[in-house]
């Protein structure tokens, strides 16, 4: 039986061999989606992507596109247009009587980015010497691969990014820039001004910090020492007049204040070009008649910010440093600043110049050693130093509207520390675009665009116009680069706020670690540099000195984190 069994079985198995031979059965695989570029795609908006990946074993296949679901395609491709920006996602299956497969695309739309374009003009102008080639550079954004045409009156000047325009008479003309990409095209126009002699400016900077004042309060028995901020003057001369009588041809002015008197200052340059400034004194009362003393209720801490005015920077504008976007007046700014540091979290100062004035409830005196301490965040690698100011209520109204005086520190005076020093800020077009600014010292930069502060823009919301400029004194960039290739921006030896000199206590951890600085009100100083001997103090300003830039960190701001007695 065991050897008939087996003469079956090699039989059986010649017939199915013999099957085969003549008919062949096979088994189509299951289809496989091949995914390429990790399964993303890109467009922009308004522009028609189609989605087509390969896939084998398709032949007879069921194909199905699905969006959230729902089905939207059974073709092998599938076709996306979409007005709005932002990611979507589309799924792909496809199956056959061997089994399915499955996987999900991205489609990224993009923006249209035509160009945008901005000009450094101070209200839609911008002046140029007749007779003299003006370059002008615009801030263009997406203007790589661009096409460029300028036109003068209407007449067409040039095709390059860049434009050299010189006129030949005063008066205003129509400068006008086009700009095409592959998204757009955008035109800009501006006023071309011709000019003998570029528009200069001659004043004493507010109190606030914004602009020129015209009246300065003074105690009776104190000097007062006028300081100008000048731009455009070459080799200026200087002539200061009191009841019409020439008093000096200096600089700058001291004057002993016993009763109130109006100073004329006029500068003039080897040009001709001549401007004049006029500036009421008012005698006060004597230096200590509106002094507050403190009570059992009074607060070491600062009990008012009065101003908050920042320079353009990283943090401006930003949710994530507290900003909700209603700040659209100074009181709003203020209250901000306000809250921020009544929070115990740090107030950035953006570049240089920007400032903040906070009040006391009653009048710090000038006592041994120091008195007022200013926390930062500075830690080994980072000081980004501010001057500090100190102003006495003299004329008893209650309001930071008198004569500053800053805290000599360690560079007062040396080849580190320029006063009279002002910068101009120019707002951008378009967003998520540097700033550029210009100082009254013929240079200019900007705050640049940062991919980890995406607002829409790092100049205060709350500015009107297209353009401001702040006042003070400035710090010179103090940086090295380590072994590590760390760039440490290293502090000054004493006398500044944020700044980890030898009159600060610690190191920080974190954005919102206050590390203290503790500051000398003697050391207040006029701006010819003398000691002011103040006996008391009534608000602070911290104002940031530094104008530097790190690609790692963004624009050197001064930070603060609170004010007090000490």
């Amino acid at each position: 039986m065991k050897k008939l069994a087996y003469i079956l079985l090699i039989l059986l198995s010649a017939l199915a061999v013999a099957c085969n031979e003549n008919r062949v059965i096979t088994t189509q695989p299951a289809p496989e989606i091949i995914v390429e570029n990790g399964g993303v795609y890109a467009t922009r908006q308004g522009i028609a992507i189609t989605l087509q990946p390969r896939v084998e074993s398709s032949e007879g296949a069921l194909f199905g596109w699905y969006r959230e679901g729902v089905k939207v395609g059974s073709e092998p491709s599938y076709t996306l247009c979409e007005e709005e920006a932002g990611t979507y996602y589309v799924m792909l299956r496809v199956e056959n009587a061997s089994g399915k497969d499955e996987e999900e695309f991205r489609v990224e739309v993009l923006e249209l980015r035509p160009p945008k374009i901005s000009f450094l003009t101070k209200n839609g102008v911008l002046e140029a010497v007749v007779g003299v080639a003006t370059r002008i550079v615009p801030q263009v954004s997406a203007g790589d691969e661009a096409k460029y045409e300028w036109w003068l009156n209407d007449e067409p000047l040039s095709g390059d990014a860049v434009c050299e325009v010189t006129l030949h008479a005063e008066g205003d003309n129509t400068l006008r820039l086009a700009v095409e990409n592959e998204d757009g095209r955008t035109e800009r126009s501006i006023t071309l001004r011709g000019v003998h002699h570029l528009t200069g400016s001659v004043g004493f900077p507010a109190p606030a910090g914004l602009g020129y004042t015209d009246v300065k309060y003074v105690s009776r028995g104190r000097s007062i020492v006028l300081a100008p901020t000048i731009e455009a003057f070459a080799e200026p001369s200087f002539e200061w007049r009191v009841a019409g009588e020439v008093i000096s041809q200096s600089p700058q002015l001291r004057l002993a204040v016993e009763k109130d008197c109006e100073v004329v200052l006029t500068v003039s340059d080897a040009d001709g070009y001549t401007l004049t400034s006029t500036v009421t004194i008012e005698c006060c009362e004597a230096e200590g008649h509106y002094r507050r003393e403190a009570t059992a209720q009074s607060s070491r801490r600062w009990n008012r910010v009065w101003e908050y005015m920042p320079a353009a920077g990283q943090f401006i504008g930003e949710d994530k440093s507290g900003f909700t976007g209603a700040e659209h007046s100074a009181a709003d700014a203020a209250a901000y600043a306000e809250k921020r540091l009544s929070e115990g979290k740090f107030l950035s100062l953006g570049g240089f110049g920007g400032y903040v004035v906070v009040g006391f409830d009653h009048s710090i005196v000038n006592k041994e050693g120091a008195d007022i301490t200013i926390y930062g965040n500075m830690y080994a690698t980072s000081s980004e130093a501010g001057i500090v100011w100190v102003m006495q209520d003299s004329n008893g109204n209650g309001e930071p509207d008198d004569e500053w005086y800053e805290l000599r520190g360690s560079e007062w005076g040396g080849e580190n520390h320029t006063t009279r020093y002002a910068v101009t800020y120019f707002r951008s077009e378009g967003e998520r675009m540097p700033i550029r600014w210009q100082d009254n010292r013929g240079g200019e930069g900007e705050v640049p665009y940062m991919a980890a502060h995406r607002q829409p823009s790092y100049f205060p919301q709350w500015v009107e116009g297209d353009h401001y400029t702040l006042y003070g004194s400035h710090l010179a960039t103090n940086t090295t680069t380590l072994p590590s290739g760390v760039v440490s921006h290293n502090p000054y030896a004493w006398g500044y706020a944020d700044n980890l000199g030898s009159d600060s206590v610690g190191s920080s951890t974190d954005d919102n670690d206050a590390v203290a600085c503790h500051l000398d009100i003697a050391n207040a100083v006029t701006a010819d540099g003398l000691a002011a001997e103040l006996q008391y103090i009534d608000f602070v300003r911290i104002q940031s000195a530094l104008n530097g830039y790190d690609s790692s960190m963004g624009e050197l701001s001064t930070e603060v984190l609170g004010v007090e007695e000490r």
